[in-house]
């Protein structure tokens, strides 16, 4: 199955909207669209891991990205990167919250484009 268009969904719930007796039957419109997400009738199952890992993947980047661009902008404006700057690059700690639980990343970048978990 190839999907491309502008709305983000994810394959798995495209594939179950897909099943449906009434998509099969070629019986669908917008309201039949419309009555399924106000039922929430479609339901797909995310793993939980994989969910906190992508977040933590996220974060980390998020993180990398503004202390390069911290970096970037003091060398502009002709000042060395502070040592805290530098050293939160190389080591971190990321915590993702998930349905009450937290789950707590220690993060090393191990290259330049690398990071561990």
């Amino acid at each position: 199955i190839l999907i491309v268009g502008e709305i983000r969904n994810p394959t798995e719930y495209l594939v179950e909207l897909a099943e449906t007796k009434e998509f099969k039957d070629n019986t669908i419109d917008t309201a039949w669209l419309d009555n399924l997400i106000a039922q929430k009738s479609v339901n797909v199952k995310f793993n939980v891991t994989d969910m906190v890992f992508y977040g933590a993947c996220l974060k980390s980047f998020l993180h990398m990205k503004a202390a390069k661009a911290e970096i970037v902008d003091g060398i502009k404006r002709g000042h060395l990167p502070l040592e805290t700057t530098l050293s939160s690059m190389q080591s971190f700690q990321v915590e993702i919250a998930y349905n009450s639980v937290k789950y707590n990343f220690q993060v090393t970048c191990t290259s330049p484009d690398t990071v561990t978990l």
